[in-house]
Parts: C-alpha cells; sequence; structure tokens
C-alpha cells in the first residue's frame, strides 16, 4: 500500500514545493485514491487489463516527480506548524476509536482458512463498499450494476470504488478486495481527519 500511497507525491510537488508536513503526509493517500480512481476508469474504458492499470498512476508520478525536479530551482521544504501540531492531536484523537473497530473487525484466521469479520454497523455499511470495489476489480470496468440485484442498475457513484479496486489489486488478483481496501482505511480515515486542521 506504500507504493499505491507515494504515487500522488510527484503530483503534489509539481503544485507546489513547500507544504505544512502534516499537510503534505494528509493529502498523500487521498489524492493518491483519486490518481488511482481516474486512471483505472479511463484504462479499463480503453480496454486495458486491470493488472496494467497499477502501473499507470506510478508513470504519471514519476513523470510529474522528473518535471518538479527539472523546472524548480528551490529544495522541496516541508516546514511545521503550530497548525501541524493540531493536526496531530486531530489524527491521534481519530485513530482510538478507529483501532477499537479495527480490533474487533476484518480479516481473521480461522481452522478454516481466513475469513472476513464484520460485526453491526461495519457489516451493512462496508460490504456495499467492498461489493463496488471488488466488481470494479473482477470486470476491470466501472460497476454498473447493483452488486445485490441482478440486472438492477447502480445508482451509486462508483468512481472511488474503482480506485479502490484498482488499489487492492496490487495485493494479487487472488486476493478479496475487502482486505486489501481494509488495510488501507485507516489510513484514508486518519489523513482525512489531519486534513480537517488545514
Amino acid at each position: 500500500w506504500l507504493f499505491a500511497t507515494l504515487t500522488a507525491l510527484g503530483p503534489l510537488l509539481v503544485v507546489r514545493r513547500r507544504w505544512p508536513a502534516t499537510e503534505l503526509v494528509c493529502l498523500l493517500p487521498i489524492v493518491s485514491l483519486l490518481m488511482w480512481s481516474g486512471a483505472s476508469v479511463a484504462m479499463w474504458s480503453l480496454g486495458a487489463r486491470p493488472a496494467w492499470t497499477s502501473w499507470w498512476p506510478a508513470l504519471l508520478a514519476l513523470l510529474c516527480a522528473c518535471v518538479s525536479l527539472g523546472r524548480a530551482t528551490g529544495r522541496i521544504r516541508l516546514r511545521l506548524t503550530p497548525l501541524d501540531r493540531m493536526a496531530v492531536a486531530m489524527m491521534v484523537a481519530a485513530a482510538l476509536p478507529i483501532a477499537g473497530v479495527l480490533a474487533f473487525n476484518g480479516p481473521r484466521t480461522t481452522d478454516g482458512g481466513t475469513a472476513f469479520v464484520a460485526r453491526h454497523w461495519v457489516r451493512e455499511d462496508t460490504f456495499y463498499l467492498f461489493s463496488l470495489a471488488q466488481m470494479a476489480a473482477d470486470r476491470g470496468a466501472y460497476p454498473s450494476e447493483n452488486p445485490f440485484f441482478a440486472r438492477t442498475q447502480n445508482r451509486y457513484p462508483s468512481l472511488l470504488h474503482c480506485g479502490l479496486g484498482a488499489w487492492s489489486l496490487q495485493e494479487g488478483s487472488t486476493t478479496p478486495a475487502a482486505f486489501g481496501i481494509w488495510r488501507m482505511a485507516p489510513l484514508l480515515l486518519i489523513a482525512a481527519a489531519g486534513l480537517l486542521m488545514h
């Protein structure tokens, strides 16, 4: 998931070379997800195989990093501000309930193999997200059908689900999307909490 998250570093450095530290760190996973979403939908609509989709964000990031290093005379600077301390406090505060949810839900090793345990609201809210991401990854296309009702149009906006499906392909085509998304979800949620301060 580090590869998936760092794909936004190049484009963010093209935007500007001086960043508050927590703002850059919090933007990386969110902008990366947007990049993967756009790249996956574009590549899949052109007929590219899902496995090839994973290289386009990396190539774009490399191109942007080269452009950024070539055009700028100044150094890349990260600065710590008082706002960064508040953002870190907000991220720690968000991490506590997220850790509680992760402790009781998610992939578990059982006698029969690996199972995904989901209790209460996690069961209802996340399985639709997982299903749309899995459908996008399996079909290599925008999920146009509802994953639970056959021949019913999907009316849920699914661009980010395509990005999550493409991210999950990084762990292998046989790994369920839910396992890959579950590993990335805490990072995205904590990053969003940190961005609230910027």
